[in-house]
């Protein structure tokens, strides 16, 4: 049996109709099957991953961290939404065999409250999107660097213990500075001699980084910094990485799609409401399932709900 993938469907009751909880992914060119396609939170499990913390993971990513789950807040971790998956979702195993081998992917089931996470994931994924255009703009002139040894970059671990901070040019130099783990006292210094093309493309990069510094000085208190899609490391008390996680701007949009128009979408493939092109097709092919998971999961509730009450009426009658 080889794991091949998991997600979730997250679902919601409205004025008794069945929403379901969909992405639509970036346009990217290039893609074999298409791509700007809606369908659930769901992807590749990675190596160390169960399936369960693979469809946690890809859910928390791929929703933006926006969508609570039981009585989480946002935004969500990956860790705190696989235990409330592991405690009120419905694991819906399917399988297929290939070339000898048995292919699973497993589907968690969740009921969720009706709210309008598609603003919450806008302005969520608007933010992120500033903040990736901001440190990329320095790491996309360092890449085209090439002439500039990497050793001269925040970040370069000089060894295990020592790593570089900071970085100083002058016509015909560059300073290093440089923290060394458990020392609070002043950073290590080195100085190497450049020639004026390095120093010219290292004075432009050095300003590219301070923007990046100055940016994360002033808007550290901004919310969007505790994001986990936000990674800004250190080394003492220096920033040496800032980054976005690529995963969490994977989908472009998040929305609530009735459940029967999906259906109808499925089974008469015309145009109800929901085109059948719009849609990643794994996921339309397997609507009826998820509608069938979906039914039991209300009839249990209300079967619960109504126990409960006979419950109670009993516990009256007594007193």
């Amino acid at each position: 049996m080889r794991l091949t993938g998991a997600g979730v469907v997250a679902y919601a009751v409205q004025d008794n109709e069945i929403f379901i909880l969909l992405g639509r992914e970036r346009e990217t060119p290039g893609w074999r099957q298409g791509s700007h396609k809606w369908s659930a939170f769901s992807g590749k499990v990675e190596g160390h991953e169960s399936a369960l913390q693979g469809a946690a993971r890809e859910f928390t990513e791929e929703a933006c961290a926006c969508v609570p789950v039981g009585n989480l807040q946002t935004p969500t971790r990956a860790e705190d939404v696989e235990a409330v998956l592991r405690l009120h979702a419905r694991p819906v195993e399917q399988s297929m065999q290939s070339r000898g081998e048995r292919l699973v992917y497993f589907t968690y089931i969740l009921r969720v409250d009706y709210m309008p996470y598609e603003r919450i994931f806008a302005r969520t994924r608007e933010q992120l999107m500033q903040l990736d255009s901001v440190f990329r703009a320095f790491y996309r002139a360092k890449k085209l660097a090439e002439s500039v040894p990497r050793f001269f970059f925040p970040g370069f671990a000089v060894s295990s213990r020592i790593t570089v901070v900071r970085f100083h040019v002058t016509e015909t130099s560059v300073e290093l500075l440089m923290h060394e783990d458990g020392c609070d006292g002043e950073p290590l210094k080195a100085t190497y001699v450049v020639d004026a093309e390095t120093a010219r493309l290292l004075t432009s990069l050095e300003a590219m980084w301070q923007t990046v510094l100055d940016f994360i000085r002033d808007r550290s208190g901004d919310e969007i910094f505790v994001h986990p899609a936000v990674n800004v490391v250190t080394s003492g008390k220096e920033v040496v990485n800032a980054y976005v996680n690529k995963a969490y701007l994977e989908k472009c949009e998040i929305g609530w799609w009735r459940l029967t128009d999906l259906l109808r979408c499925q089974t008469q493939r015309d145009g109800s409401g929901a085109n059948e092109s719009e849609f990643r097709r794994l996921f339309l092919d397997n609507v009826g399932v998820i509608a069938r998971h979906i039914t039991q999961i209300e009839q249990q509730r209300d079967a619960g709900a109504a126990s409960w009450t006979l419950a109670g009426q009993a516990e009256d009658a007594h007193t």
